[in-house]
């Protein structure tokens, strides 16, 4: 007994002293805790006012005052609790109450400055349902997207609040009762006010957490998934059927997987090498990413499936049920195929290396493909060397039939660092850029000219189908500076390029020289490769053969662009230039655009609820050629806008 007796004494004696040294000091670092938070927080504001004027009543725009008392509730409410806590009885129950109020205080700080650091640093908005869902890379992610000092904040941040509230808290308990009386007081006020400001939406544009909470309740997310969940039942269910190589089969067919090319910048400046390779081969620069991220673009383009509302299929199913699926890589594998995978970054990220094993890719390289030395980014080695390493391996297999996915996201991946290869420091167009902008047209220059090698390389091995196309695009910073990457369903995240260049014989007779007008998607060139090499193709199949626009004749018609953005706030878009209908799930309502009059889709049009709702989800599901004569608007139909 006496050894607990001497500690309470000894801690009673240093309660003492810091309720006479260290409260009134703290309380002061609370005051201007809260007044530097409150002007980070409205220099984030100066840099996003027009998404802040979107989402704030205008009144409140001009008055700053509501944003700083927005920001003061989570320094007041831990005060309030721990004046709060003097009425608790017996003792051991308030020391509890205090210690897990700062634990807890502490941990929402702790998220709290990982929120500022991260939109300071990044200027993007926050997803935690795309944190949700990705949660297995997603801290590896913002360390090599932004340093691992990010990661170290966040880590040490939480146990220093936790002390500093367990300080303020031990120092203000022992002070005397009229001041820890006028002290609630004045805090109950304060925190009156601070609560009023957030609740009024000030903070909306940081208001993350609260959208995530609203992502996953609602009738049109829930329809969307059954479809999908049937759609899968069917394409499972049905087997694969095997095919024979036909006379002109090439030898190999290359896909070329590039990082993040924005469908804005694909023109003869900024890509000059698709426009060079135009001439012997197909561009089509209004192509379409189904997905808004790497993996779920592959489910769309290798295995024809539109993305899920929900987790991504290497997250959702096993191993044998994968096998299952009718994908592109098992169905030329059956056909006499080798397929191999080459990926200058880590395989085992987002567990692509058990989705591409799953799906019917045999090989599987990464790094080990690379010599020491190679120049390694944070997004994985630098393009030119390992396209390098690549054609070495391709020419390595002699005339073994190969179809070869080459994936790269080193050089043009997010936050686009800057250049760094001697080589195309004298060519890149903008040698100090200014604006994420330009940084990102130098960086989506550099990728286009390691592209132009990889090309040339190919080009020079008989035999060799090759499609290049990005795996998503990017939305450019048309808006205003504070750019929504994940969960921006504008076109500017899904617009991006392909281009396919046959053999040097030409077999199919595609039809050079002129870009494709029409706009296509990714969830077309399953059916297209089947198309080409006359193998069986699955008949859930929701693209369409591109064989047609290849060889210079119009698809009669062209099935609408289903476009998926699955995290925060939901939402589902189907586009046949120029109109584009949106299908917010959250709001269970459509509207509609037209693009040639509304570029930047400011100003929807309301289109109809639920039920429209139910139509365009039903709408997204049918077959292409049913989509575009089956119940569709028939501005849809007409290509007229609305």
């Amino acid at each position: 007994m006496a050894m607990p007796k001497r500690w309470s004494t000894r801690l009673d004696r240093a309660g003492t002293v810091a309720a006479r040294y260290a409260a009134w000091p703290l309380l002061g670092l609370v005051v201007v805790y809260w007044l530097a938070a409150a002007l980070i927080e409205l220099n984030l504001v100066s840099r996003t006012l027009l998404i802040a004027r979107h989402t704030v009543p205008s009144s409140f725009t001009a008055l700053p005052v509501w944003l700083v008392a927005a920001v003061g509730w989570p320094m007041l409410l831990p005060l309030w609790l721990a004046l709060a806590a003097y009425w608790l009885r017996p003792r051991l129950l308030r020391a509890a109450a205090i210690i897990a109020m700062a634990v807890g205080f502490g941990l929402v700080h702790q998220l709290y400055w990982f929120l500022l650091l991260y939109h300071w640093r990044s200027g993007l908005v926050f997803d935690f349902a795309f944190f949700w869902f990705n949660r297995g890379d997603a801290l590896t992610t913002v360390a090599r997207s932004f340093g691992p000092e990010v990661l170290w904040t966040l880590g040490l941040i939480g146990p220093a609040f936790t002390v500093f509230w367990l300080l303020l808290a031990w120092s203000w308990l022992r002070r005397p009762r009229f001041e820890r009386n006028w002290l609630r007081v004045g805090t109950s006020a304060l925190l009156l006010v601070a609560l009023l400001g957030a609740l009024l939406g000030y903070r909306e544009f940081t208001g993350e957490l609260s959208r995530f909470a609203r992502t996953f309740g609602n009738g049109g997310r829930g329809a969307y998934a059954t479809a999908y969940a049937q759609l899968l039942e069917r394409s499972t269910s049905v087997p694969l059927r095997n095919g024979s190589l036909s006379a002109d089969a090439p030898k190999r067919i290359i896909f070329v997987q590039l990082e993040s090319v924005s469908g804005d910048l694909v023109r003869p400046t900024t890509t000059p090498t698709l426009y060079r390779y135009a001439q012997r081969g197909v561009l089509f620069p209004h192509f379409y990413s189904n997905g808004v991220q790497t993996i779920r673009s592959q489910e769309s383009l290798l295995c024809g499936l539109p993305p899920s509302v929900g987790d991504t299929l290497v997250n959702s199913y096993s191993d044998e049920q994968l096998r299952r699926l009718p994908c592109l890589p098992r169905l030329l594998r059956a056909a006499g195929y080798r397929t191999m995978v080459f990926k200058n970054d880590h395989l085992t990220f987002a567990h692509g290396d058990r989705w591409l094993s799953a799906i019917g890719f045999d090989e599987l390289h990464d790094a080990d493909v690379t010599e020491p030395g190679d120049p390694l980014l944070p997004w994985g080695y630098r393009e030119d060397v390992y396209f390098k390493r690549v054609v070495e391996r391709l020419r390595g297999a002699g005339d073994e039939p190969i179809f070869a996915l080459v994936a790269v996201s080193g050089t043009n991946h997010y936050p686009w660092p800057a250049v760094e290869d001697p080589a195309m420091l004298p060519r890149i167009p903008f040698p100090t850029p200014q604006t994420f902008r330009e940084q990102l047209i130098n960086t989506t220059f550099v990728q286009d000219a390691y592209l132009g090698q990889l090309l040339d390389a190919l080009g020079e091995m008989p035999g060799t189908l090759v499609f290049a196309y990005s795996d998503t695009g990017f939305q450019m910073d048309r808006i205003g500076n504070f750019t929504t990457v994940e969960y921006d369903v504008r076109d500017g995240s899904f617009s991006t390029f392909l281009l396919a260049v046959p053999p040097r014989e030409n077999p199919w007779r595609f039809s050079f020289g002129q870009p494709i007008a029409e706009a296509h998607s990714q969830m077309d060139i399953f059916p297209t490769i089947s198309d080409l090499l006359q193998l069986p193709a699955p008949p859930t199949l929701l693209g369409q053969s591109l064989r047609d626009p290849l060889q210079g004749r119009p698809i009669a018609a062209a099935a609408p662009i289903l476009m998926l953005q699955p995290y925060t706030r939901p939402r589902l878009a189907l586009l046949r230039f120029p109109t584009k209908y949106l299908v917010d799930f959250q709001a269970d309502s459509v509207s509609v655009f037209d693009l040639l009059q509304d570029p930047l889709e400011l100003s929807p049009r309301p289109y109809g609820g639920a039920p429209a709702v139910a139509e365009m989800v039903a709408q997204a599901f049918r077959p292409a050629g049913a989509a575009a004569e089956n119940g569709m608007p028939m501005s849809f139909i007409h290509n007229q806008s609305p």
